[in-house]
């Protein structure tokens, strides 16, 4: 009896799953609102300096609010305009086979207010829940969207360390913009970095990330929805 009941709720779960996927590939419009950092970590072990008795960086200190306010400030605007400058509507549109792929930056560097300059630069990664994605997304203000569908990248670490190795970690999440309801999530733990700026050496790690992506998980799924 209870492996029956076993198959069966892994049988309706399944069902749901597929459901919601359908949504996202059935739809022929979605909104791509870029990346979110609000919660990621920027794993460099050489900008931890004066690490307070609570493991927190020192905001006193001259060295980490400099890096802390800069990457605050300065990065999520300039990694996301990179990435879309590599990755323009119509590439989007030919990757995620779709009539239309609009893009709404707007969501994410008003949550890029969020950062905490104490804790963001750290000497570890970290990884972060469903449940903390979810709420990133409920937190979300869309007037007037043009889609049924959003997608974000919620960015977990940039790890730049010889330990972890240097690379992105990021979770590709579409969702229902009217109730944000999670439909689709899939975390890349890949993608190097590269190139001679701050804003390419991440903004490469981004492309290379989202490549992944799309040849690991959205085109794999494909084929199930055509």
């Amino acid at each position: 009896m209870k492996t029956a009941l076993s198959v069966f709720f892994i049988l309706i779960t399944s069902f749901c799953f597929s459901q919601e996927e359908k949504l996202v590939y059935s739809s022929r419009q979605i909104t791509f609102y870029g990346f979110d950092f609000s919660l990621f970590r920027y794993v460099d072990p050489d900008k931890v300096v004066n690490v307070n008795v609570n493991g927190l960086l020192d905001p006193t200190n001259a060295k980490n609010a400099a890096n802390a306010s800069k990457i605050k400030n300065e990065s999520p605007v300039a990694w996301n305009t990179y990435f879309f400058q590599e990755r323009p509507e119509k590439a989007l549109r030919k990757q995620f086979k779709k009539d239309s792929v609009y893009i709404d930056l707007s969501c994410v560097l008003e949550s890029a207010k969020n950062i905490n300059e104490q804790t963001f630069i750290d000497a570890a990664p970290i990884k972060l829940s469903t449940t903390q994605i979810q709420e990133v997304i409920n937190s979300y203000k869309i007037d007037k969207p043009k889609t049924t569908i959003g997608l974000v990248c919620v960015v977990e670490n940039f790890i730049k360390s010889t330990k972890y190795k240097t690379h992105a970690e990021t979770y590709y999440v579409f969702f229902n913009i009217s109730d944000r309801k999670i439909l689709m999530i899939d975390r890349v733990n890949d993608g190097d970095a590269g190139g001679w700026t701050f804003r390419k050496y991440w903004g490469i790690a981004l492309i290379r990330n989202s490549d992944i992506y799309f040849h690991k998980f959205y085109k794999k799924r494909l084929s199930k929805y055509k």
